[in-house]
């Protein structure tokens, strides 16, 4: 029986940010952002050393134009997302996350589109 498998690539980028406490340990938190060309979603994953409380999220262009905010509360150290990547023109954006004591940003690309809208 021969078997075929079928692998969807995902173009993820990865943004550390690594904190001092003082005390000479280290923590770590991150963003992560997945854009799979068959797929129909960007994915977001936030981790962070511990929780993210109140957290605002922004995707931007290049020109500085905001394409996609929200604001909300997180009552753990990870939040995900999966925006609808219709939303977004084809190209260079940045995403943007604040935290009370978390501020980082990594740029991604979204090329083409599932549906051939891109």
């Amino acid at each position: 029986m021969i078997r075929t498998i079928a692998f969807i690539g995902c173009f993820a980028l990865l943004a550390n940010t690594v904190l001092a406490d003082g005390s000479g340990n280290e923590r770590e938190s991150s963003i992560s952002v997945c854009t799979t060309k068959g797929s129909a979603f960007v994915r977001i994953a936030i981790k962070h050393h511990k929780e993210l409380g109140k957290v605002h999220i922004a995707v931007k262009d290049a020109a500085g134009r905001t394409l996609y905010s929200e604001e909300g509360r997180a009552y753990t150290d990870e939040l995900i997302r999966n925006l609808d990547r219709a939303s977004f023109p084809c190209g260079r954006l940045v995403l943007i996350v604040n935290a009370r004591d978390l501020s980082i940003s990594q740029a991604f690309s979204v090329d083409g589109s599932p549906t051939g809208g891109h």
